[in-house]
């Protein structure tokens, strides 16, 4: 049917944005579908499919006849196929021209579920899905920044404590402070900054400080995109607080959502009073519009992460834009305590602030290596993976031994196919290092997970290792090991069905780990990602960091931003 558009387009410019390559097929299946008898309304139609495939939330028709995202925010390079103000102005129109049968306009009613496919609010336009998500999340923030928590804390114990607590600095104690009186608060900051230190302190404090009458019926949970990073924020709280009971679980897993599959809005409420969420520049526009509609009134809720992060895959740029939202508490953390490079700290510095002068001056300090030479490149990463993986091979290490070296190195790749893909250096090191060993020897392989499975407990991210025999046959997969709750267990390999090597893994699967030393790969075609892929690959290291790629594409890349503004903003 897809592959039968094109001879059905009836617009000769749709038709001539789409022989161009301009419009998908998929775009222009979406503005056929909804039957527009007016060209621009097409237009316009398949240019908002386009900018959600590009995980926009809404296309905005600003008051001085400009549109957002413009093409320069998709970082298309238009120049030669279309005239841009002709293309703006079609769209514009469009925009007015559309059919009352597929528009809904807020102030009709105030319908949960709008029965048409394009739903408008003020100036912005949007698919009817993310019009839902999207309005879910404005009505619960509002909910939440005017509604006070539930006080089951003595005031004059929790500041007394607070004030005594010489562990924490005064930003840290602010953060604190921001809990105790607001129903939603924000910790921000970057790597090493203290952001789930501070969240340990936060539940020690509270824990100290309850009214006794009320205390038993205080429910924390904590929670996070991914179960590494669930894991990882539970262990660091109980080594401080661990007198209190938590109740840990994925995202998908606390609001009972099926990956990949819709749910209606649940008006049952979490029994939650604190709920602590870890990593939440990941969470996508569904994900927080169903956790803020099931937090109960009188509960608080903390989100905790960097807003100069990846955005997450799927749609919106939610966290990065409550950030910047006024009415609601937040503590930026500026001070880093992680990196025992200096260098980090100030590289990340110059990429958030597009300084090329900067970046210049750090490249020449640093590990940099220019893969215009391919070849040349590729022997120095596959070198490098070589001396820091060879001992997986060792007979006289321990498991626990190769858990622990799981943070020394990884590869981190902006792209997943070609010379510099990450599927392509894990076949290539795994055959390196197989071809090293020894008749009947062990490899021990580090892996990551990529699909939660709730049945073992073992969710997307979660690193681990898998054992491999070298036969006469070829390589003979035994069993595989997993470090859950700091306890290592073992799984029989017919259980386990999705997963990766990781020697290298992609940028975007690195958020929420950190490693002391990383080769990062950003090769041609990266150009337009955007300066928080480069943000987060290198603060994923804490001692040593490698760069694999050219001058130009990185200060191309850092000229970009993958920010995605929506009405959240406004």
């Amino acid at each position: 049917m897809l592959g039968e558009i094109k001879d059905k387009i009836k617009f000769s410019y749709l038709n001539e944005l789409k022989e161009k390559d301009f419009f998908s097929t998929l775009d222009i299946f979406f503005a056929n579908y909804l039957e527009c008898e007016k060209e621009n309304s097409a237009i316009f139609l398949a240019y908002l499919f386009l900018i959600s495939r590009f995980g926009f939330i809404s296309l905005e028709i600003k008051d001085d006849n400009t549109i957002y995202p413009s093409l320069e925010d998709l970082n298309l390079d238009t120049k030669d196929l279309i005239d841009i103000d002709v293309f703006v102005k079609k769209v514009i129109l469009g925009s007015k021209n559309l059919s009352e049968t597929i528009l809904y306009l807020e102030d009709n009613t105030d319908e949960n579920y709008p029965k048409k496919p394009i739903c408008r609010f003020k100036n912005f336009y949007y698919l009817q899905k993310n019009y839902v998500f999207e309005k879910k999340i404005i009505k619960n923030l509002k909910r939440l920044e005017n509604q006070s928590p539930t006080q089951i804390f003595d005031e004059d114990i929790f500041f007394k404590t607070l004030k005594n607590e010489n562990f924490l600095n005064l930003e840290q104690k602010k953060a604190v402070e921001n809990v105790f009186f607001n129903s939603i608060s924000l910790i921000l900051g970057g790597p090493g900054t203290g952001k789930t230190y501070v969240a340990s302190y936060l539940v020690d404090i509270l824990s100290k400080s309850f009214d006794l009458s009320k205390k038993d019926n205080f429910k924390i949970a904590i929670t996070s995109f991914t179960g590494k990073a669930t894991s990882h924020l539970k262990s660091n709280i109980l080594k401080t607080a661990n007198n209190i009971d938590l109740d840990a679980k994925t995202l998908h897993l606390l609001l009972k959502l099926k990956e990949g599959k819709p749910k209606v809005f649940d008006e049952k409420k979490l029994n939650y009073d604190l709920i602590i969420v870890d990593e939440a520049s990941m969470l996508d526009l569904k994900l927080t519009a169903h956790l803020l509609n099931s937090i109960k009134n009188g509960s608080r809720v903390i989100f905790i992460g960097d807003p100069n992060q990846l955005p997450p895959i799927e749609s919106g740029n939610v966290f990065a834009e409550i950030s910047t939202i006024e009415n609601i508490e937040k503590v930026h953390l500026k001070h880093a305590k992680r990196f025992e490079n200096s260098k980090i700290i100030d590289l990340a510095n110059a990429i958030k602030n597009t300084d090329e002068k900067a970046l210049d001056e750090i490249f020449s300090k640093s590990d940099f290596y220019d893969i215009e030479n391919i070849s040349k490149a590729k022997k120095i990463i596959l070198d490098m993976a070589q001396n820091n993986f060879l001992e997986s091979t060792s007979k006289d290490m321990q498991i626990e031994d190769f858990f622990s070296k799981l943070k020394d190195f990884i590869i981190l790749s902006s792209i997943k196919k070609g010379p510099f893909g990450v599927d392509t250096l894990n076949q290539e090191i795994f055959s390196l290092l197989y071809n090293k060993a020894d008749l009947n020897d062990y490899l021990f392989v580090p892996i990551i997970i990529t699909k939660n499975n709730y049945n073992l407990n073992l969710f997307n991210g979660e690193f681990g290792i898998l054992k491999i025999q070298k036969t006469l046959d070829g390589p003979s997969k035994k069993e595989a090991y997993f470090k859950i709750d700091d306890k290592i267990q073992k799984f029989e390999i017919f259980y386990l069905n999705s997963y990766e090597y990781a020697y290298s893994i992609s940028i975007h699967k690195s958020q929420g780990s950190e490693f002391k030393n990383v080769a990062i790969i950003i090769p041609t075609g990266s150009e337009n990602f955007g300066k928080e892929l480069f943000y987060t690959a290198l603060t994923r290291s804490k001692n040593e960091f490698s760069i694999f790629s050219t001058k130009k594409i990185l200060k191309d890349l850092i000229k970009v931003s993958s920010f995605k503004k929506s009405a959240l903003s406004i």
